[in-house]
């Protein structure tokens, strides 16, 4: 081979070689490209994955209220009714389950759904909160049923189950003389 085909040849490997190993200047567009890239998807799939109930779990943490055990005063209370208010108004809700899940075994009465329900939420049993809550929501007395809606609906809230929250809700906003009315309406325009 003459001297010139053998220089031409050695430029055309050097050339080559040096296409293939790019400048450390492109190394690093493309790991800004890159990690640009993965903070884009992290952030895409945050705000269309369930981790918005985070956020719902605050907004439930601002609505929610357990309601407060109140006894007549005109009538004569026995003394086990006394002994589980004062536990439930003290928050001793895991104690008042068992005499909760008594009274409804002997006497069934929606209103100590209610109890159990917020005592269930309480102590973090949402599954067994909910279904006292959906029993008090379907229920003949339209005030406890109503009350049975409101906390339903934020515990799906707090489990992730937005749609039912948004459609329970939607019941209580078109309640004019609803006590939750008003409650109902900003919650579902916050959601």
């Amino acid at each position: 081979m003459s001297k010139s085909k053998k220089k031409a040849q050695g430029k055309i490997r050097s050339k080559k070689v040096a296409m293939h190993k790019p400048p450390a200047k492109t190394w690093l567009k493309y790991l800004l490209f890159i990690g640009l890239l993965a903070c884009i998807l992290f952030l895409v799939s945050r705000m269309f994955s369930g981790s918005g109930s985070g956020s719902n779990k605050d907004l439930v943490a601002s609505y929610y209220k357990p309601m407060p055990l109140q006894l007549s005063e005109k009538a004569t209370v026995k003394p086990q009714f006394k002994t589980m208010a004062t536990m439930y108004n003290d928050k001793l809700y895991a104690d008042v389950i068992p005499i909760l899940n008594g009274f409804l075994q002997t006497k069934p009465d929606v209103k100590w759904n209610l109890y159990r329900g917020i005592a269930y939420y309480e102590t973090g049993d949402l599954v067994k909160a909910e279904e006292d809550f959906s029993l008090l929501a379907n229920s003949a007395n339209q005030y406890l049923a109503e009350h049975g809606t409101w906390y339903q609906a934020l515990c799906a809230l707090k489990i992730g189950d937005a749609d039912l929250a948004k459609e329970l809700l939607q019941k209580l906003a078109v309640k004019p003389q609803g006590n939750y009315m008003t409650k109902a309406k900003e919650v579902l325009g916050k959601l």
